[in-house]
């Protein structure tokens, strides 16, 4: 799993206003198949290096995993 694609994601759910991001968890455990572990540390290490120049546009893919 690349950082790269998850970030993507966290960043779109983020911009699609579905959940607050501290309620990320279940959404990363259910589009990449994570357990809870490790959704919380890549949602941790997304929310402590967040910056939004680094997403100029976003769209949806079909597929995330």
């Amino acid at each position: 799993m690349t950082t790269k694609k998850t970030w993507l994601y966290l960043e779109w759910l983020r911009r699609s206003g579905q959940t607050n991001m501290y309620g990320a968890v279940p959404y990363l455990m259910e589009e990449f198949w994570f357990d809870e572990k490790e959704a919380k540390k890549v949602l941790v290490d997304w929310m402590q290096n967040y910056n939004p120049d680094d997403y100029p546009v976003v769209i949806k893919s079909e597929d995330w995993s």
